[in-house]
């Protein structure tokens, strides 16, 4: 693992935090404010995690010795980074191998980095965009977003966090994990919004049930589980 290399950084503001458990999405806002949108690595975190991996086997029937697919816990490295083009991701890396990566982009820090090169003005509202000068040519620059321009950026986290590949002279295949589709909806004016909202908000609460809500966290509720999982502490029994 490339620790060392990142413990002897002088990136302003960076740090490495190993703790037992994190919650990642604390840790976002404050690298976004670190940097200050500025290129640069801004954390590394360390998690012991599940992970794929393989371990020998022997085949007493075959007389054969293989390594076979396994799953396992190893310790991972979070590295977060304020990339030029991509703007805040994460890059976690396994310390077992087949050292498989993830990582996490977002497209609307994609866009906000190029509406920002060319000058287009617009507020963002957490990972909405609440105000854009000019919406056409924004969708323009939506539009341009090709795989293979995520494929090269992968690539070259891929050389900076797990040098490793150096070792195997191997590259790695890119395939979607999980990916989120969003609309944003952008109202002119106040009055048009209220007139729609408490419609909104009251078909949002009839059509989304505990169960879908339980697929968003990456849970299922079933019998076995019953409704004490998805109740806060304070309030089981």
């Amino acid at each position: 693992m490339p620790l060392r290399r990142w413990q002897r950084s002088t990136a302003p503001g960076s740090n490495i935090s190993p703790r037992p458990t994190f919650a990642k999405k604390t840790s976002w806002p404050r690298c976004s404010r670190r940097v200050a949108m500025r290129p640069a690595w801004c954390n590394v975190i360390s998690a012991m995690e599940t992970c794929a991996t393989y371990q020998p086997w022997h085949d007493k029937a075959s007389g054969r010795t293989f390594l076979r697919p396994d799953t396992t816990k190893c310790l991972h490295y979070y590295f977060y980074w304020m990339d030029r083009e991509l703007g805040l991701i994460y890059v976690r890396v396994p310390t077992y191998c087949p050292f498989r990566l993830q990582v996490y982009c977002n497209g609307h820090s994609w866009l906000a980095q190029r509406m920002r090169r060319e000058g287009i003005d617009f507020a963002a509202a957490d990972n909405a965009f609440a105000r854009i000068t000019d919406f056409a040519r924004a969708q323009e620059l939506a539009d341009t977003f090709k795989p293979e321009l995520l494929h090269r950026h992968l690539d070259r986290y891929a050389q900076l966090c797990c040098p490793v590949l150096d070792v195997f002279g191997q590259t790695y295949h890119w395939s979607i994990m999980q990916a989120e589709y969003s609309t944003d909806l952008v109202f002119k004016s106040e009055k048009i919004l209220g007139s729609l909202y408490q419609q909104l908000a009251r078909e949002a609460v009839l059509s989304v049930k505990a169960e879908q809500i339980a697929t968003f966290l990456g849970k299922k509720i079933t019998p076995a589980t019953g409704r004490r999982d998805w109740l806060a502490p304070e309030h089981a029994h």
